[in-house]
């Protein structure tokens, strides 16, 4: 995977961490954050939407896991998460540079600490076409958005798509279900 550092002069670029994919991949993240840690699954999320790739499976995918992120609710919860932190909160707008990857590593920072719940992706309450609509994707196998992102976030979070080599072979073993088609 990537190298880590921690880095004092990151803090002087105005930023908490950053990836690099240029030069063999690196993450590097200020010594004086105040969550390294968090910080760090950031970068990683960047690190692994770099690796996805540009082929028709990984688009859809990154499509799939920026819609959840997008939804409002979840977006709710990143711009409350990023309040008082104006730079975060405008790289998380429409419009601003690379937002939807930007929404996407942030909802993973909140994710690896707080879970599934902290940002919505999972709703403690579903009513009876949810339950009808969850079922039938359980019975065919098939994960909506927010299942998908969840899954995704999991399986980063455990190792599991730590390397180049078996991120596409990992992933293939979800079945997605989008609003244009099932693969």
């Amino acid at each position: 995977g990537p190298r880590l550092k921690l880095d004092q002069t990151v803090a002087q670029m105005g930023k908490q961490g950053y990836f690099s994919g240029q030069a063999g991949e690196l993450i590097a993240i200020a010594i004086d954050t105040a969550d390294p840690l968090g910080n760090t699954h950031h970068e990683v999320m960047h690190a692994f939407f770099a690796r996805l790739g540009f082929d028709k499976k990984s688009r859809e995918l990154k499509n799939t896991l920026t819609s959840a992120v997008s939804l409002p609710h979840v977006l709710a919860t990143l711009e409350d998460f990023v309040k008082g932190m104006p730079d975060a909160l405008a790289a998380i707008k429409q419009g601003a540079p690379h937002y939807l990857e930007e929404r996407l590593a942030l909802a993973y920072q909140i994710y690896t600490t707080g879970g599934p719940a902290a940002l919505g992706l999972t709703p403690a309450v579903r009513n009876i076409f949810g339950k009808i609509a969850a079922y039938f994707r359980s019975v065919l196998n098939l994960l909506n958005e927010a299942e998908v992102t969840e899954k995704v976030m999991l399986m980063l979070h455990s190792g599991e798509l730590a390397s180049p080599n078996t991120i596409h072979e990992k992933l293939a073993t979800l079945r997605i279900e989008t609003s244009q088609q099932t693969f």
